[in-house]
């Protein structure tokens, strides 16, 4: 072999071996560049791991001890178990006496910077009940003009997102932090300045004119030292990641907020459109919007929660808490138990006192599919019996007839059904975790429409509540029969309700009438009256005796054939289920006498 082959075999093999090992850049910039930076690396420092006894204000190191003192805490080491990072940019600008190379070779300034950040972000961190031992600062790389990357860690996703907020709320502090650590350890090391250091935070990088390494070299100055802290998103916008922009919801917000608005537009048509068909198309004095309008509030709670529910387990199932994991599963039992309650009281309702009922049991054996259907996917069967029974379209479906009183009776166990067994619990949880991992819309949401669930049920049971203990009900049935009587005057009811309360002297709240039900050739109209020491007695008797019960009958619907009321009945109840049967005997009896003198020996009244 020649010498020139020799030669080249030789640098051959010696450069495989560099390489090998790392590649000559690892090797080539300190072997080329140390001497030219006099007594900038290694520095001499005393680095103290003093944790912080508080956590509401930043520690500041101090600019007038003759000895380098910097206050760190020493960083967990979770780099095994990190699953997510993300970058954190110190820039710093204009530091005179220290170039990015020689920051890239210093691994002692490399600890004390990220050391520095961590504490600045921890710290302001744990006022967020954040754990600083779940996340670590390390350095990555430093580019020109010494922008240095950290790399921020954790084992939990969720962490960064606390983070992120930390870092763009209390930017300034968190800034100055670094800054007056970064003062405190240049201050004795000799041909450094960083007595007019600035510290800037700051979500983008600002455009930077690509400077060379070295230019400093010669001469070190650090008279204007500026840094600037932000999140490198590196080729991921802020919704790769999962938090929010400053314009925009994040997807939780947008899912949640987009639910509810689809429920309540629902909810609003239909109303709309049966208002309009009750009001305009066809008379329907049985339409109540009101029961819609709160069924959209307690649907809306429901649905809320169920979501909750499902955000806490995809929150289990990225990060594995076992505390989300057993707030999840009490989320969901939550929404479950309450639906079986209020499925069970249903049942039992039904068993006790509807089926007794005939047109009840006609309606339950027609539809009772749909109202349980209707209470499982409405959270509840009281909201479903609201529902079923608001008139709506004049559909069978939505005429199930209950009166007002059996209505309040069954609506009594919402509160242990609804406020107990789901709003309450549901809050709780909701609560928790806002404590826990911070404001959210989702469960704030959540917790706004459980108030308003609880406020409406409260406020609905306290007032029926009042009827119940202070009045009386009287039960007036009777047959209204003719050539001119249709089923569709069944639905025109208003008139005649506003005409017998003004007969009784009472308000036209406390005068209901079932929606009248089909017989040969007429209707059978019941009527209730709340009362409470009114002389009924007195007052129905006349009504009937000199006919103004028959006539208020024929003006409001307007008939001009003769009619016959027939089989007139009055019942006396306490607004309980205790019925007082002697009483109504006697009642019946009573008047029937008087319609068998007033028509000469017949039951039957003819107009």
């Amino acid at each position: 072999l020649t010498n020139g082959g020799i030669f080249f075999l030789t640098m051959s093999a010696a450069i495989s071996v560099v390489y090998a090992f790392g590649g000559i850049p690892a090797y080539s910039d300190e072997w080329m560049y140390s001497s030219l930076i006099p007594d900038t690396y290694p520095f001499s420092s005393t680095i103290q791991s003093t944790p912080f006894a508080s956590t509401t204000q930043l520690p500041t190191a101090s600019t007038q001890s003759p000895t380098v003192s910097i206050l760190t805490t020493p960083q967990p080491s979770i780099s095994d178990d990190a699953d997510y990072c993300e970058d954190i940019v110190v820039e710093m600008t204009d530091l005179r006496g220290i170039s990015s190379f020689g920051y890239s070779v210093n691994e002692e300034v490399q600890q004390m910077v990220s050391n520095s950040t961590y504490n600045a972000i921890a710290t302001r961190a744990e006022q967020q009940h954040l754990d600083r031992t779940l996340f670590e600062v390390e350095f990555a790389s430093v580019s020109d003009n010494i922008n240095v990357t950290h790399s921020v860690c954790s084992s939990l996703s969720y962490v960064l997102n606390v983070l992120h907020d930390v870092v763009v709320n209390d930017e300034d502090e968190i800034a100055d932090f670094v800054r007056n650590q970064t003062v405190t350890y240049f201050e004795n090391v000799p041909n450094v300045d960083a007595a007019d250091l600035e510290v800037q935070v700051h979500w983008s990088l600002s455009d930077k004119d690509e400077d060379d390494f070295f230019e400093n070299v010669p001469s070190v100055d650090a008279a204007d030292l500026e840094v600037q802290v932000h999140w490198s998103l590196s080729d991921k916008d802020e919704d790769d990641i999962g938090l929010p922009s400053n314009d925009e919801m994040n997807g939780d917000e947008m899912t949640s907020a987009y639910i509810t608005a689809v429920i309540f537009s629902i909810f609003l048509l239909f109303t709309c459109a049966a208002w309009l068909d009750a009001k305009l198309l066809r008379q329907n004095d049985y339409f109540l919007p009101q029961a819609l309008i709160v069924s959209a509030f307690e649907v809306t709670d429901t649905v809320l929660d169920v979501l909750f529910a499902v955000f806490l387990l995809l929150l289990y199932l990225s990060d594995r808490m076992t505390e989300v994991l057993i707030a999840s599963i009490a989320s969901f039992a939550f929404v479950a138990i309450p639906i079986g309650f209020s499925i069970f009281q249903l049942v039992q309702k039904a068993k006790k006192s509807w089926f007794s009922d005939e047109h009840l049991s006609v309606w339950l054996r027609d539809h009772g599919k749909v109202l349980f259907v209707l209470s499982f996917f409405t959270g509840s069967s009281y909201t479903a019996i609201e529902i079923v029974n608001c008139g709506a379209f004049k559909l069978d479906v939505f005429c199930m007839g209950l009166s007002k009183l059996e209505q309040i009776k069954f609506n009594t166990k919402r509160v242990v059904g609804v406020v107990l067994l789901e709003n309450i619990p549901q809050m709780a949880i909701q609560i928790w975790y806002l404590v826990r991992f911070g404001a959210e819309f989702l469960p704030i949401l959540a917790i706004l429409f459980a108030l308003i669930s609880i406020a409406l049920t409260i406020l609905t049971l306290y007032m029926q509540r009042v009827i119940i203990r202070n009045q009386d009900i009287v039960q007036i049935e009777f047959d209204v029969t003719g050539d001119e009587i249709k089923p569709s005057l069944s639905t025109s009811m208003k008139g005649i309700k506003s005409e017998v309360a003004i007969l009784l002297g009472l308000r036209q709240s406390l005068v209901e009438i079932q929606r009248p039900s089909m017989i040969a050739q007429g209707l059978r109209i019941e009527i209730h009256v709340f009362v409470h020491g009114v002389d009924y007695e007195g007052m129905m008797q006349a009504a009937v005796a000199n006919g103004k019960l028959v006539s208020i009958i024929k003006q409001q619907w307007q008939l001009q054939k003769t009619v016959m009321i027939s089989n007139l009945n009055i019942v006396l109840s306490d607004a309980t289920d205790t019925v007082q049967l002697a009483t109504s005997k006697q009642y019946t009896a009573v008047i029937r006498n008087d319609v068998d003198d007033y028509e000469q020996g017949r039951n039957k009244l003819p107009i």
